[in-house]
Formats: structure tokens, sequence, C-alpha cells
């Protein structure tokens, strides 16, 4: 590889690095034991969906399996009712199959 293409192959990578983090996926398992930020594969995945939404950039998705998630959570900037999932960026939350 001559020295154009390693400038080349490296500003590429530079350029990208921003754009490759906000596509992650981010994992949710109720009550996972081995949560581990930043939650990107089903053995690391979040126990509660706020956990993962917490690490996801704008242009992610959170990915939440099968469970009743009735814990975590935390209040909207400047409010004291604590929401089951608080949202502050353009993120995506799915199930994995859908609402039942």
């Amino acid at each position: 590889m001559n020295l154009n293409n390693t400038r080349s192959l490296l500003l590429s990578f530079f350029i990208l690095i921003p754009y490759a983090k906000a596509t992650l996926v981010h994992y949710v398992v109720k009550d996972n034991p081995a949560a581990e930020s930043p939650y990107i594969s089903w053995k690391t995945a979040a126990a509660t969906i706020q956990d993962a939404v917490d690490v996801a950039v704008a242009g992610s998705t959170v990915l939440v399996s099968n469970g009743i998630y009735n814990t975590g959570g935390k209040p909207a900037a400047g409010q004291v009712v604590t929401n089951r999932v608080t949202i502050t960026n353009a993120i995506n939350i799915r199930s994995v199959n859908g609402p039942a």
C-alpha cells in the first residue's frame, strides 16, 4: 500500500468514526446479571431499558428482549416524578417480538 492510499484510508477512518458510533445497537435483557455498558451484545445486555437508553447516542437503536420491565427509569429534566423510560435524544427503541 502506498503513502497516498494509507492517507486516504486513515482519513476515511477518522471521518466515519462519529457515524459508526451513531449506528450502534444496545441490547436489553430483563434483570441480566452480566450487564456491561455499553450493552452491545445479548450477553452484556442492560438489565433495564433506561440503562441502555442512557448510553445510546442519537441514531442508535435500543433492542429490548421479552419481559415486563417494571423497574428502572428516572425523572425527566426538571421533574420529580420518575418515568419508566426517559428519552432525551433521537434514538429508536424496539421490541424483539413486538408489543406482546
